[in-house]
């Protein structure tokens, strides 16, 4: 008899355990089709915290490094001013672009970050659909797209961005 218990016991308990997770999953990444290296990326459209609207398509024929940073993040900060220098650096490289992406923050706060540090590049707004397909689970991360819109690396933590050996790798990627 005290068998009996035990199995319905084990029963229910798994059965809640399911219930569970079924109840508290988060369903964005099962409906999104993770990217990995080599693939093209789909069409994707977003706003930048200026309200002006991206679409990635419109790249196609550049290099394109992706850099998803928060302002909660310092790590992000740290590495955002090599990241800048590193834009400037490259800015007569009209065939590579640096964009942005806000990861799990909110608008207005990056808003007041780009004035307070008198910083100028585009930061575009994530839905977290966008980091999903790249399989960003943190931040700082950057992702890089070859010319082709094909997604070519994935750089997890911070860099420093102004170093000749990642310069030497864009203007490389940009030559091909």
């Amino acid at each position: 008899m005290s068998n009996k218990k035990g199995v319905i016991l084990i029963t229910i308990f798994s059965i809640s355990i399911i219930l569970i997770y079924m109840l508290t999953r988060d369903d964005t990444d099962s409906k999104v089709k993770r990217l990995i290296i080599g693939d093209t990326i789909p069409t994707i459209q977003m706003q930048d915290i200026d309200g002006k609207e991206w679409n990635l398509d419109n790249l196609k024929g550049k290099v394109v490094l992706i850099n998803f940073w928060a302002t909660w993040c310092d790590t992000c900060k740290m590495e955002k001013p090599y990241f800048i220098k590193l834009i400037e650096e490259m800015r007569d490289k009209k065939d590579v672009v640096f964009l942005t992406v806000l990861y799990n923050d909110d608008k207005q706060k990056a808003i007041e970050y780009m004035k307070k540090n008198n910083y100028n590049f585009p930061v575009l707004i994530d839905s977290m659909r966008f980091a999903n397909i790249f399989g960003v689970v943190g931040v700082p991360e950057t992702v890089v797209l070859d010319k082709k819109s094909r997604y070519t690396q994935k750089i997890t933590g911070p860099v420093k961005w102004d170093s000749k050996e990642i310069k030497d790798a864009i203007i490389s990627l940009a030559s091909k």
